[in-house]
């Protein structure tokens, strides 16, 4: 039950927002924990179009740079862990060292609503 709100709030947000990135990893996260891959394939797919930058370790450093707080590494883990299985792509140190300072630049405000981490973009 929780996951199928969790899929229709991110469906909600990517509706409101096509190019909001981050409903879609919860998204794609939510589609692996229940079992529909292809779904979450296809909004991988979605993802890398509007973001192709987008990779897992990426995705996880940002995380982890929000946040040292052990329960919400381990819930973000886990949503990591569900856009892995669905075949999100990894990268190497060097990668992410340089895209984390691009990110420093582009990532204007943090909020948190409905209980999740939504960055706003210029």
């Amino acid at each position: 039950q929780q996951y199928n709100e969790g899929i229709e709030e991110c469906r909600r947000s990517i509706n409101l927002n096509k190019l909001d990135w981050l409903p879609y990893a919860d998204l794609i996260s939510a589609y692996g924990a229940t079992g529909q891959l292809e779904m979450a394939r296809q909004m991988l797919a979605e993802l890398n179009a509007i973001r192709p930058d987008f990779t897992i370790q990426w995705f996880q450093q940002i995380g982890y740079a929000r946040s040292s707080n052990p329960q919400f590494r381990r819930e973000y883990g886990d949503i990591v862990e569900g856009v892995r299985r669905a075949g999100g792509r990894k990268q190497g140190r060097a990668t992410v060292i340089a895209r984390s300072a691009a990110t420093k630049q582009s990532i204007s405000a943090h909020a948190w609503r409905d209980g999740s981490l939504r960055f706003r973009s210029h």
